[in-house]
């Protein structure tokens, strides 16, 4: 009995002595920048790339020149490989401007908005060895604004129509000749309309066409999409084997008065993803007058990319930043089990919307620079959840 008791109590001494478990730490940190070797090689105009192999090699679709760039990443450099296509109309790898791009299972899909196509490569022998599938030239609606390869499906943000209906999100059967469509997000729901007649309700709101791009994630099981819409926080849950919507919101509601963000608790809301027509932002396109534009954009906070891990939802925004005359990014942590933010982290430095994501790794990659500018590069981050 003694003995017994003797033992209780050194169980429990040891239980109370041993230090609870630590608090998730969620953070991002820079790694370092990549660079290209040659200037001649770099991209002269780019909408967006993508990593494969862990990020040795990256592949920027050149809308200017119209063209494929493969980088290979080694010392710090990046150095051109390959290129795929060339300036022309769809014909013997012609590209009239490649723009968006998706790499899974040795497949690589690249948007041509000039002529409203989707192409699938096969990765062959070589490493950066590429060739076009001529059975898979996939007509799209319109431009698309983001695409992914998810096993035989290709996922696309962007408009189409079904039978007159729109849709701002659809995936397409690409083992399927016909190209198969499963139309996954009507636009009465992105536009947070109310089912009926959209164009009466497009009209009444008085939508201009400004922040059209919906950035999405998808689960790291393949199951769940997160679609949002550049300014809305409104995230839809898409679940794709049941092509069902799913009601869950991601707020920013915090917990507890100290998980606040300091400094950061004046950001309550995002901009709408949509203006009215008479918004000072549209009057400053319209006019050309980029001091106006500037001026108006300067308080508005707009989603600018996801990214889904087991956990957590990742968000990126541009908002205002009260200690600077310009926009800052931030990143947030979402819990993908109740949709509350975690987390919220000012990111040191610019970033830009052109992100490719490791999720395996969980490594951000960001791609810097612009056509009249001379510093394109790379920049990686680790992300710790």
């Amino acid at each position: 009995m003694k003995l017994a008791i003797l033992i209780l109590v050194l169980t429990l001494a040891v239980v109370i002595s041993t230090p609870a478990a630590e608090k998730q730490v969620l953070d991002i940190q820079y790694v370092k920048t990549l660079e290209f070797e040659s200037s001649q090689d770099k991209p002269a105009d780019t909408w967006d790339f993508c990593q494969i192999d862990n990020g040795k090699f990256f592949i920027i679709p050149d809308y200017r020149i119209g063209d494929v760039k493969v980088f290979e990443a080694s010392d710090g450099k990046l150095k051109l490989r390959e290129r795929i296509g060339k300036k022309g109309y769809g014909k013997e790898d012609g590209f009239q401007r490649p723009t968006f791009c998706s790499f899974s299972r040795e497949r690589l899909a690249v948007v041509d908005a000039g002529i409203k196509k989707i192409f699938i490569y096969k990765r062959e022998g070589g490493l950066v060895d590429f060739s076009r599938d001529v059975e898979k030239e996939i007509s799209c609606w319109a431009h698309p604004y983001g695409i992914r390869l998810e096993g035989d499906q290709l996922l696309v943000s962007g408009y189409t129509e079904n039978n007159g209906e729109p849709f701002s999100f659809y995936s397409i059967n690409i083992q399927n000749t016909s190209g198969e469509v499963s139309f996954l997000l009507p636009s009465y729901i992105k536009y947070d309309f109310k089912p009926g007649d959209f164009e009466t309700q497009y009209k009444e709101h008085n939508v201009a066409a400004i922040g059209r791009r919906g950035p999405f994630a998808v689960s790291d099981t393949g199951n769940d999409v997160y679609f949002a819409w550049e300014g809305d926080l409104n995230i839809t849950k898409i679940h794709l084997p049941s092509q069902s919507i799913d009601p869950m919101k991601f707020q920013r509601v915090y917990q507890k008065k100290s998980e606040k963000p300091n400094g950061l608790t004046a950001l309550q809301n995002y901009a709408r993803p949509y203006v009215s027509s008479d918004s000072e932002l549209v009057m400053g396109y319209r006019k050309g007058d980029f001091e106006i534009i500037k001026k108006a954009r300067k308080e508005l906070s707009l989603v600018r990319n996801l990214f889904a891990t087991e956990k957590h939802l990742l968000v990126i925004y541009e908002g205002p930043d009260r200690k600077k005359s310009g926009p800052s990014y931030f990143l947030q942590f979402y819990s993908l089990y109740d949709g509350r933010l975690k987390k919220e982290i000012k990111i040191d430095g610019s970033l830009d919307q052109r992100m490719s994501f490791d999720s395996e790794k969980k490594v951000l990659y960001t791609l810097l620079g612009g056509a009249d500018e001379a510093d394109y590069s790379i920049k990686v981050h680790q992300i710790i959840d």
